[in-house]
């Protein structure tokens, strides 16, 4: 599959290098690696370490090792087991698994091995929504180049949703028996939610650039193919 872009974009905007912007013609903050001041306290308080609260995980450093045959850190003993809260975690997996799952949930990918793995995984003849839907040309020219911007991004984050999607999908066809079983169905159904979600997302972010009367287009009862 063709790297996400879209044919009427001759030029990809550029993003800051800071990675921040302030609205307004406000400056950035130089860093944020000092205290900040909650004026409904007047004291300080630690600067966040991070965007993601993710307790947890910072809790274990890199040289720690987790516990293979707990599922949970605290179990509570005996007969008490019946009267506890359940758990929000399954068993624990395998070391292996889990630190490559999170590495690749943690950090950016290399470009030429993303490219290697689209092209590898083609869309099945009959299977049209398996792709990532560009936005109607004559619409496309109508948009700001910030709507523009917006919507190649959001066509970049799909690419590798439909990739994974079609990847399962020729996984399940690869089967002698072409069983589809039920953790099949799960992800199957997981994925695709994901895309119809992603697909209203950018019809809400586009429609405030077109003409009214074409807002209909929008909605996310209305399929994909007719963008473009």
């Amino acid at each position: 599959m063709a790297e996400v872009s879209h044919p009427n974009d001759r030029t990809r905007p550029s993003t800051s290098s800071s990675g921040i912007s302030a609205r307004g013609g406000d400056s950035a903050p130089s860093s944020i690696g000092t205290n900040v001041t909650r004026a409904d306290q007047g004291s300080n308080v630690p600067a966040p370490t991070g965007l993601w609260p993710m307790a947890d995980s910072d809790q274990v450093s890199q040289t720690d090792t987790v516990d293979n045959t707990k599922a949970t850190t605290n179990i509570a003993p005996g007969f008490a087991q019946r009267f506890a809260a359940p758990s929000e975690e399954g068993e624990a997996v395998s070391n292996e698994l889990a630190e490559g799952l999170t590495f690749l949930m943690t950090s950016k990918l290399e470009e030429k091995h993303l490219m290697e793995t689209f092209q590898q995984y083609l869309k099945p003849a009959n299977c049209d929504f398996l792709q990532v839907p560009k936005v109607n040309p004559i619409v496309w020219d109508n948009l700001s180049p910030k709507v523009r911007s917006t919507d190649l991004k959001g066509q970049r984050i799909q690419k590798p949703l439909v990739t994974g999607l079609t990847a399962l999908v020729h996984s399940i066809e690869s089967r002698k028996d072409k069983s589809l079983l039920k953790v099949d169905q799960d992800i199957l159904a997981m994925l695709a939610n994901a895309y119809f979600e992603m697909n209203a997302l950018r019809g809400e972010l586009i429609k405030p650039d077109l003409n009214q009367k074409y807002s209909h287009l929008c909605k996310p009862s209305v399929k994909p193919t007719v963008w473009g």
